[in-house]
């Protein structure tokens, strides 16, 4: 992974089910990060897709209640060290704060800096 996201604050999340894809935005933790940064990852052709889309599902409906800037706040969000990536097969782990965690295994991970408005 390019950036550390540990305390990152999950400002962000795109579903798109036809692509099996999600895209997160995360405002970076100036500790880890400087300056601090805006980050998009996006996942894509998720192989467990309806396991993610149930956990940001809950993250979603939760955001909408609270009308709340940020979602969470990211625990971990990092390779799976126990089994390596390749070219086509991507295994990570994300925990945010209040909903658990969740195994990713998904094709492709895009990481991009957001540019500042």
């Amino acid at each position: 992974m390019q950036y550390q996201y540990h305390d990152g604050l999950l400002e962000q999340v795109s579903l798109d089910v036809a692509a099996r894809s999600v895209e997160l935005c995360f405002f970076l933790y100036a500790v880890f990060d400087r300056p601090q940064a805006r980050v998009a990852i996006r996942l894509e052709r998720i192989v467990n897709f309806p396991a993610v889309q149930a956990y940001f599902a809950d993250v979603q409906r939760d955001a909408a209640a609270e009308m709340d800037d940020c979602l969470d706040r990211c625990e971990v969000l990092q390779r799976d060290t126990k089994r390596p990536s390749s070219a086509m097969a991507q295994h990570l782990f994300l925990q945010l704060s209040h909903y658990g965690r969740l195994k990713i295994h998904c094709e492709s991970v895009v990481e991009e800096l957001v540019p500042e408005p």
